[in-house]
């Protein structure tokens, strides 16, 4: 199994992101991947690489000014899987991005939500995915209680204003 690999001194919501995409993929295929420091091991062939690590400007580079705090990055360089971007939440934002655009996921509500089982999981070989929200604030009112009371909702739905429930580090605040 591939490990998720993260930044020795990843940011509370890279570390979040990281047991994020570890519970989500187990989730869908009931194996459950090792999250290991970047300092820790040694670059292999094929690596889940989430957030800001010692692995950067080995085929990718991550512009994290022009992606501000919320914007990220999805790619494949070789065959490893990178999700970066802002340490505040982008990571995170990312992480769901990954699962909604690849994998078939869904947070339609704070209770409707379609994580498909599978005996196989794979990803695009090539992926070049780069996205900035057109709003630094995102709250939409009409779905406030359903925000408010699960952070999974709101994060992948990139809502970031008036949410309790994102109100931590581990979940970028708001």
């Amino acid at each position: 199994a591939l490990p998720i690999l993260k930044g020795l001194n990843a940011s509370p919501a890279e570390n979040t992101a990281a047991l994020k995409f570890q519970s989500i993929i187990k989730q869908i295929s009931g194996v459950e991947l090792q999250i290991i420091p970047d300092a820790a091991a040694l670059p292999t062939a094929k690596e889940i690489i989430i957030g800001k690590t010692n692995r950067e400007g080995d085929g990718y580079t991550v512009d994290r000014a022009a992606l501000g705090d919320d914007g990220f990055i999805i790619k494949t360089a070789g065959q490893n899987i990178v999700i970066a971007g802002g340490e505040l939440r982008g990571t995170l934002y990312g992480v769901f991005d990954f699962f909604q655009k690849f994998l078939g996921c869904k947070w339609l509500s704070s209770t409707a939500v379609i994580i498909p089982e599978r005996t196989t999981v794979s990803a695009p070989a090539a992926i070049d995915v780069q996205e900035v929200p057109a709003f630094r604030f995102r709250a939409p009112t009409m779905v406030y209680a359903m925000t408010s009371v699960n952070p999974d909702y709101a994060l992948a739905n990139k809502i970031n204003g008036l949410v309790q429930s994102v109100n931590s580090p581990a979940y970028g605040g708001m």
